[in-house]
């Protein structure tokens, strides 16, 4: 069975399609309406947290982590089955040229990804991170209070058993119900946040909004997807795939468009980089051009020096 990775009731039509998009950070997105998209389950896991111990360290290598889910609490969101074989396959092709740190379930996540109480580390100690689960594109307010505009992405917990799930949002805001600020994921440490789920960019007008706060602490490159990604069989080691990608010297946009694209369903990859200077070639350059190897020749964009967002968008 193939299951949607998306934080929504129905699947919108999917548009076949190849390009890539740029927006002037302030100015108004160049790009179309796109749809979005979603993934499915991986094995379970029901313990708070995975913790893997570095074992094949490779001095001066990059390092990484992963966060993943195949069941959510009270059956609010459908089982992943394959998340976890998804996220094991990126791992073990990954750990032969990174440096592997930590996976864990997402127990006890919260609204910034933070990670389970007692666990120390989080997304921000990693130069890149994996994640499967459910994925979503939230705009404005909800029925229990406001919602961020952001791309949001599930959490395990139900903790009311209705719709007031545990998501963690890219953008700031306010939960009225749980009394608390969202902060955001202003990443200062993380290079790459590469998430197979739903619809988390989707390209609506609002994708600027979602994804800016993300790149103002300094990210490199952002993966997922602008419509539906699949969890099935067939989709269970495109981990794999695309970290075998990166170690090869592909491109970011390249290495992920390739390594999640299957044979048996229709996936929507997205990546998305930042740039600077008085027009896009800056921006276009590294949305083309950027690797693992060669990520350290880019300087780190933040909120004083990003001009230009783009991405590219392929259905496969």
């Amino acid at each position: 069975m193939y299951i949607q990775v998306c934080l929504r009731a129905i699947r919108q039509q999917c548009r076949t399609r190849k390009w890539s998009s740029i927006a002037k950070v302030g100015g108004t997105a160049l790009a179309a309406v796109l749809s979005t998209q979603c993934a499915s389950d991986p094995q379970n896991s029901t313990s708070a947290e995975l913790l893997v111990p570095s074992s094949q360290k490779l001095a001066g290598a990059a390092t990484f982590g992963m966060g993943c889910q195949t069941d959510f609490q009270n059956g609010y969101l459908a089982t992943l089955s394959y998340a976890w074989d998804n996220c094991w396959s990126f791992w073990n092709s990954a750990v032969n040229f990174m440096d592997g740190k930590w996976a864990y379930n997402l127990q006890g996540g919260r609204y910034w990804w933070q990670q389970p109480n007692g666990y120390g580390n989080n997304v921000n100690t990693v130069e890149f991170f994996f994640s499967s689960t459910h994925g979503g594109a939230w705009t404005g307010s909800n029925t229990w209070g406001y919602t961020p505009t952001a791309a949001v992405y599930g959490m395990w917990e139900n903790p009311y058993g209705d719709s007031r799930q545990m998501l963690a949002y890219t953008a700031p805001g306010w939960a009225s119900y749980d009394n608390i600020n969202i902060p955001g994921m202003p990443l200062t440490v993380t290079e790459g946040l590469f998430t197979y789920a739903c619809d988390t960019h989707k390209n609506d007008g609002n994708i600027v909004t979602r994804w800016y706060p993300v790149f103002a602490g300094g990210l490199r490159v952002a993966t997922g997807g602008w419509d539906v990604l699949w969890d099935g069989y067939t989709n269970s080691d495109d981990g794999a795939n695309f970290a075998d990608n990166l170690g090869g010297g592909y491109s970011f946009a390249w290495a992920w468009s390739d390594g999640i694209s299957d044979w048996n369903t229709t996936n929507h990859p997205s990546t998305m980089v930042t740039g600077t200077g008085p027009n896009d070639s800056d921006c276009t350059n590294r949305l083309y051009n950027m690797t693992a190897q060669n990520r350290l020749q880019y300087p780190k964009y933040t909120s004083a020096n990003i001009s230009w967002m783009c991405w590219s968008q392929i259905t496969d």
